[in-house]
């Protein structure tokens, strides 16, 4: 009896297909869009009259051990509410608006003399208005994957043929969800970043360099303008003097890049004084200590400036020059950034889903797409400051 090798069926000679095994993928763990997601959790848990995003998932389950990735979300959800703002109460159609009210406070007089009623004094009779801005956060369409070159969204494709006779241990159709729910997330997550950073000539200008630099423009190739304790601090009092609040632990978040631990090593005062680590956030999104009221996360989907290969050149107008990368931080409270979901008006899901094309090339193609209804907006930039240094 002769066996079947691979020197007897060269062609097309599988080693294996029984074992189902897929190797790990290297992938960020998308703070923006877990913290997006997180939230949503959150305003259902305050919609069905409980306190905490925790007990409203334990209770949707059933009392059911969470899976790890939920139980980090919704603990994170409620130890930093409003990271991100959610809002589900839009209608079904592209373009249906919530607008959002901010009071605007003025005044004068701020002290005892001022305010003080003399004998025989006429009060004045002409009225002044209560003032307000507002917000809008307008519901847009949005659907993928890209192809590889980035250049267009084009469906994922399962021939038929495919589909009903090969043989593999995970089928087309799971394994073409996820692919879609990764480019979701991968997607949500830089969009919701760049809501916080604002980039562009009416983005968010509240930035921290460190001293000696007034721009990015003023890094230079081989310099060592690191990040350091003082930066981190003066990002901090720019925010607390702009009166913007903490969130409901009483703390900020900082989200840095990787760049951040190797170089703060040098800083004696930040080794110091972020000894302590406290064990309910250390499992929380690359929590990597805190410093007085400032909690650092690592995140490696932020922002990087440079004159090739980055996602921008520019910083502020201000462009980045040749050899120069540029990191860069993100300081910030609750509140700074919304983000909508609508429920679909055909299948009344709320979120993404999957939409399949009318075209089939007669039964013998399938060719599906992400499909989601969000809105997206900043709402205040004063409540997060961006700290800049180069590596």
């Amino acid at each position: 009896m002769s066996l079947i090798s691979r020197s007897s069926l060269p062609q097309n000679f599988l080693d294996s297909t029984s074992t189902g095994m897929r190797l790990v993928t290297p992938e960020p763990q998308y703070f923006f869009a877990k913290m997006a997601m997180g939230s949503r959790i959150t305003l259902a848990a305050l919609n069905a009259g409980l306190p905490t995003a925790q007990q409203f998932v334990s209770i949707a389950g059933g009392g059911a051990i969470l899976d790890p990735g939920l139980d980090e979300m919704v603990r994170a959800a409620d130890a930093y509410p409003e990271c991100v703002k959610a809002f589900d109460e839009f209608g079904k159609g592209a373009g249906d608006t919530i607008k959002m009210f901010r009071d605007v406070y003025e005044g004068g007089l701020y002290t005892e003399a001022g305010r003080v009623l003399s004998e025989d004094q006429t009060i004045s009779t002409t009225g002044q208005n209560i003032k307000a801005e507002e917000v809008p956060v307008v519901l847009k369409e949005f659907y993928g994957p890209s192809n590889a070159a980035g250049s267009a969204v084009a469906p994922y494709a399962i021939k038929s043929f495919d589909a009903q006779y090969r043989r593999n241990k995970e089928q087309l159709a799971s394994k073409t969800t996820r692919y879609l729910g990764r480019d979701y997330v991968k997607w949500l997550d830089a969009v919701v970043r760049d809501r916080f950073r604002c980039n562009g000539a009416s983005g968010n200008t509240n930035v921290t360099f460190p001293t000696g630099i007034a721009n990015a423009a003023a890094f230079a190739s081989g310099g060592t303008a690191y990040i350091s304790l003082e930066q981190i601090l003066a990002a901090r009092k720019a925010i607390s003097d702009r009166e913007w609040s903490k969130f409901a632990n009483g703390r900020y978040m900082c989200l840095v890049p990787t760049s951040f631990n190797t170089q703060m090593l040098g800083d004696v005062d930040y080794r110091e004084l972020s000894k302590f680590h406290d064990a309910r956030r250390n499992l929380l999104y690359g929590y990597v200590g805190s410093v007085q009221d400032i909690d650092f996360f690592e995140v490696t989907t932020l922002a990087t400036y440079a004159t090739t290969g980055a996602t921008d050149t520019a910083v502020n107008g201000s462009t980045v020059g040749s050899g120069v990368t540029v990191n860069e931080a993100l300081l910030f409270g609750p509140g700074v950034v919304g983000v909508g979901t609508a429920s679909n008006e055909q299948s009344g899901a709320i979120g993404p889903e999957c939409r399949w094309a009318d075209d089939t090339n007669y039964g013998t193609v399938a060719k599906v797409i992400w499909y989601a209804l969000h809105a997206f907006q900043t709402l205040d930039t004063r409540g997060c400051q961006r700290l800049f240094w180069q590596t």
